[in-house]
């Protein structure tokens, strides 16, 4: 993990190992050479997160993100799918009765990725909406070919006011 981080950061990691001494590990990530701007998550005037009504099928191997991600959800009054690999995403949203309209998936997972998951999910439900989530930045996952530009994408770690947002702005865009 460490090792992943540090190269989608363009860096290196020198490693030192001396028998009895032990070993010493340096990581070398780049300068920034200009300075990032933070953005304030856009709230509500109230400070409220938005709600919604709408089936969403959440797929994550992290059992901690997906508890989060579903508690989070079901408290704003989604509907909620939950499964911890693609392959058990697929089968419970073929034994599931209902509409789906989204679909919040790791990219990154052992067995089925979130890519893999998200082609064969919206054959079977052409109409839902995809937002891929994941540790990695959207750009180094991009650089991959593992998700195409333009595609709806949140970076780990989540905050639930970012999460609310996210699925209700995408929940809401038209497709033509």
């Amino acid at each position: 993990m460490v090792y992943g981080i540090v190269k989608q950061h363009r860096g290196h990691i020198w490693v030192n190992s001396e028998v009895g001494k032990g070993t010493t590990f340096k990581i070398y990530l780049p300068a920034v050479q200009k300075e990032v701007e933070m953005k304030e998550p856009n709230r509500k005037e109230d400070g409220e997160m938005p709600k919604g009504t709408e089936t969403v099928m959440v797929c994550d191997d992290d059992p901690s993100i997906l508890r989060l991600i579903v508690y989070v959800l079901k408290f704003l009054g989604y509907q909620l799918l939950q499964a911890s690999s693609g392959e058990e995403a697929l089968k419970v949203s073929h034994d599931f009765a209902g509409n789906i309209d989204l679909l919040l998936t790791d990219v990154v997972m052992s067995g089925m990725n979130g890519k893999e998951l998200s082609n064969a999910f919206l054959a079977a439900h052409p109409e839902a909406k995809v937002i891929f989530i994941s540790g990695y930045t959207d750009d180094v996952i991009t650089r991959h070919g593992i998700l195409e530009p333009g595609m709806e994408f949140l970076q780990k770690p989540l905050t639930p006011d970012v999460l609310a947002r996210k699925v209700r702005d995408v929940l809401d865009k038209r497709t033509y």
